[in-house]
């Protein structure tokens, strides 16, 4: 494999097999609501990172590692340390790598929503080498397949695991095909259409999940519109477009719907002391 200096900022995606982010922020930066779709394994570089949930919280420092249930939701503060750097990166994994590492070398206790490794730095060597490998579109997949097994292996090591789901789950299998065309005109009769059910049946369905058809679109463009904010330098315009909106005034009203704050104050965390406001950026948590 090539060598490859990975930058501060980036966001990385392998076909059925997973993701990797990482973001730099200068100043303390809160998060409400945010969702996490996929089975994540975070790691702390520079800061801290809290997340809260259910009336908990869990703080993770510099050098520690975080296993986090798909499906959940936290409120996430993301805290710089004294030379104003915070600095992670997380690698989300596909539902269906989760399956096959599973059935080949067994499970092991399923996080429910958020656990601390209790030896980050066994395995801070399995992430790294994970990460190189989904940075580097000519890495071959089964050889970056191997290195995500490397991670899963470590948390397995320590009595850790992901939930292995049988047959196909609705939420995650909409999400998906979202994901795949998140620009695309989306419509109930649409997503029918590719569920190959009929729309009455997709809203019954759905409705037994406490949701809706678009409900469930905002929050999937949402979430990635927030991804790339904070891990690109493209235009407002240009993200809006990719997460489905002509308009970007419209895209902003909705943002500031979600999140509580307008994009813009997303791109301020990732500012340096020199040239950013005075005070705590609150994102997503109304006043």
């Amino acid at each position: 494999m090539r060598n490859i200096t990975v930058p501060s900022n980036y966001f990385h995606t392998r076909e059925r097999l997973g993701a990797l982010g990482g973001i730099v922020q200068h100043h303390t930066a809160l998060y409400r609501s945010v969702a996490v779709h996929e089975p994540t394994v975070v790691i702390v570089r520079r800061g801290c990172k809290k997340l809260r949930w259910a009336g908990r919280e869990l703080r993770i420092a510099a050098g520690e590692v975080v296993a986090l249930a798909g499906g959940q939701t936290f409120d996430v503060i993301n805290i710089p340390d004294s030379d104003d750097l915070y600095q992670a990166q997380w690698i989300a994994f596909e539902q269906e790598a989760i399956e096959r590492f599973a059935a080949q070398y067994g499970t092991a206790q399923a996080v429910c929503d958020a656990v601390k490794l209790p030896h980050p730095g066994r395995m801070s060597a399995a992430f790294d080498y994970a990460a190189a490998v989904l940075a580097d579109e000519e890495v071959p997949h089964n050889a970056a397949e191997a290195a995500l097994c490397g991670v899963l292996a470590w948390l397995q090591h320590d009595g850790i695991g992901f939930a292995v789901y049988e047959g196909v789950n609705l939420m995650r299998q909409i999400r998906k095909l979202i994901t795949a065309d998140m620009a695309a005109d989306w419509s109930s009769a649409m997503l029918a259409q590719r569920l190959n059910c009929s729309e009455a049946a997709l809203r019954r369905r759905l409705a037994r999940q406490d949701t809706n058809f678009r409900t469930l679109l905002t929050d999937v463009r949402m979430m990635r519109a927030l991804t790339l904010l904070q891990v690109t330098q493209w235009p407002v315009a240009q993200i809006a477009g990719a997460v489905g909106y002509d308009c970007p005034s419209r895209f902003s009203a909705r943002f500031k719907e979600r999140f509580g704050c307008v994009p813009s104050a997303v791109r301020s965390e990732a500012e340096p002391a020199a040239y950013r406001r005075t005070g705590q950026v609150s994102v997503g948590v109304r006043p």
